[in-house]
């Protein structure tokens, strides 16, 4: 094995990378005028007028009421880690108004680069969110194109919001957003009669989803309900709304495709003299 090929190689034992990280932020020593202290002991008094601080009472607190969400050999644990390292810096380094010394800086830009290698070399990255916090998301080719293409805000929010990490797992959450997004298609959805091949296809999923899944109807009782929700999972419901949620991004890609296609056919036509 080649040196490039052991610096790309895929992250296989997530905690063993969490453990380097936090190695970094609260076991790497520096001097500073409180003496060696570690990144996390640098902060710890910024920390308590951070935004990130909640209702705990110091950075120590903090971390034992957090630890239990990373303390697993799952990659999501290793990902929230990397949320609340980015977080915590970010949070505590901007209001930093004490000495600051550039061994701190250091080991700062140490802690961040792993994190940022982490997120790429796993298919995520961080974004900051409406209140100003670091989020990890993960990448998505097809819904950053179609937030490029839409000019609705409150759908491409939507779209970037189901794919952050702390949405996993959480139905309601995800059909609120399901049904923004279906909001937005609706009158792609209304004319799915005059549309052929796989936008007719793709339209009929959405719709079906929609109607059926409990996103836009109680489909668990009453009027709409529908008996083999009762009897399905929430691991098979959410893997049924996560493909929902595809299948109405390939329809709203494809249907600006179709609007290209329509307009290269004219200049085609136009091209023979015909109409």
């Amino acid at each position: 094995m080649h040196l490039i090929d052991l610096l790309q190689e895929e992250i296989s034992d997530f905690q063993q990378e969490r453990i380097r990280l936090q190695t970094i932020f609260e076991k790497t020593y520096f001097y500073s005028n409180k003496g060696m202290v570690s990144l996390k002991l640098f902060l710890a008094e910024a920390f308590r007028s951070s935004s990130i601080r909640g209702t705990f009472t110091d950075i120590d607190d903090f971390f034992n009421g957090c630890s239990h969400y990373w303390n697993t050999t799952e990659l999501d644990g290793l990902l929230f880690y990397c949320e609340v390292i980015v977080n915590i810096i970010d949070s505590c380094f901007e209001g930093y108004n004490s000495f600051f010394p550039p061994e701190a800086e250091q080991v700062m830009r140490q802690c961040l680069q792993n994190i940022d290698i982490i997120l790429n070399k796993t298919g995520y990255k961080r974004i900051k969110d409406d209140n100003g916090f670091w989020t990890v998301i993960k990448k998505d080719a097809l819904a950053s194109s179609v937030i490029e293409d839409i000019d609705d805000k409150v759908t491409a929010k939507a779209i970037l919001e189901y794919n952050r990490l702390d949405m996993k797992g959480k139905l309601e959450g995800k059909r609120k957003l399901l049904k923004q997004i279906g909001d937005f298609i609706e009158p792609t959805l209304q004319k799915r009669n005059d549309l052929s091949g796989q936008l007719h296809e793709l339209a009929d999923d959405v719709s079906f989803c929609l109607n059926n899944l409990n996103i836009r109807h109680n489909n668990k009782e009453g009027t709409h309900k529908k008996d083999f929700l009762n009897s399905m999972t929430d691991t098979d419901l959410e893997i049924l709304y996560d493909d929902t949620y595809r299948t109405a991004l390939l329809l709203i890609e494809l249907s600006k495709q179709e609007e290209s296609h329509k307009r290269i056919g004219a200049v085609r036509r136009q091209s023979k003299g015909t109409k």
